[in-house]
């Protein structure tokens, strides 16, 4: 079968697109860092990556969340552990002072007292850097004229798993908020709240009252100083525990998008040492295809085809 010179030439010319489309396919993988521009170069990979980034997307929001309870957590870690301090610090003063050998002593432990129970009071209200209270403030079930939540929120930290967006006020303390905005330590400590909680505050307030009367506090008020101080232990116990489920879910979540990543990233970005090869191979080819059109264009057994 006789071969044309116009085959010839078109199957040149043709050699020379393939070449260089090819070569121009791997130059925009390089500098895109996408293995694919559009979703008909393939349709079931570039389908599978989307769901991919998706479900990355997904664990990057457990991640932020994780995040901020971390931040939130550590905040309430701290002013639990100062409310304590100075409770404990309470106690012992209200210890000293039943040993007070004159009114001179009692009145520098009454003027302890009432510095601890001041403390207490402002850690309770303290505010985080964004101005929001560390232990979130509820609104009181008998006082519908206050805009705060009666229960806490919920946040997820990975699939399936939710945790409280922290301790609230009246769990901790035992009050709700009041006039203001600030912790309100005259609210009855059965006002909606649970069976046997204590009003720290007015547990702090009552003895440091007692102490600057120059009396001693009764027996009542140092058992409700005494269960008080059981309770705020009690919310740290369980802000540890809430600290660690997070650090937990952060080790899971942190592997899940590790994969998800490397899934991801195998099916749609581009291997660089495989598309220099192959750009380097696609050029090689370009230039072979070109040298040997030149070569045939010039001669003259072709001119003569």
């Amino acid at each position: 079968m006789r071969i044309s010179s116009q085959q010839i030439f078109d199957a040149g010319v043709q050699s020379i697109q393939d070449h260089s489309s090819e070569a121009v396919k791997f130059q925009t993988q390089i500098s895109s860092g996408k293995k694919y521009t559009q979703v008909s170069d393939n349709p079931q990979a570039v389908t599978l990556g989307l769901k991919l980034s998706f479900d990355k997307a997904q664990y990057d929001m457990y991640k932020t969340n994780q995040e901020l309870m971390t931040n939130r957590l550590d905040n309430i870690t701290s002013q639990l552990s100062s409310i304590y301090t100075a409770m404990a610090a309470l106690k012992q003063t209200v210890v000293q002072a039943q040993g007070a050998s004159g009114q001179s002593d009692l009145a520098a432990l009454a003027q302890q007292a009432k510095s601890l129970s001041d403390s207490v009071a402002q850690y309770s209200a303290a505010k985080d850097a964004s101005n929001q209270p560390i232990l979130k403030p509820l609104k009181d079930p008998n006082n519908s004229g206050q805009t705060y939540d009666t229960t806490l929120g919920q946040v997820q930290i990975e699939p399936g798993i939710t945790i409280s967006e922290g301790i609230s006020l009246s769990e901790s303390i035992g009050v709700y908020i009041g006039a203001g905005g600030l912790p309100d330590s005259n609210k009855p400590v059965d006002s909606g709240l649970p069976p046997h909680t204590q009003n720290v505050l007015k547990a702090v307030k009552d003895i440091s009252t007692a102490l600057n009367a120059g009396i001693q506090p009764t027996s009542d008020q140092v058992a409700a100083l005494d269960a008080a101080i059981t309770q705020v232990k009690a919310a740290q116990v369980k802000a540890g525990l809430m600290s660690k489920q997070v650090t937990n879910a952060q080790d899971s979540v942190g592997g899940k998008l590790t994969d998800l990543e490397n899934a991801r990233s195998t099916l749609l970005d581009t291997d660089i040492a495989e598309a220099s090869a192959g750009l380097a191979r696609s050029q090689t080819l370009l230039q072979a295809a070109q040298s040997i059109f030149a070569k045939m264009q010039s001669s003259t057994l072709f001119e003569k085809l």
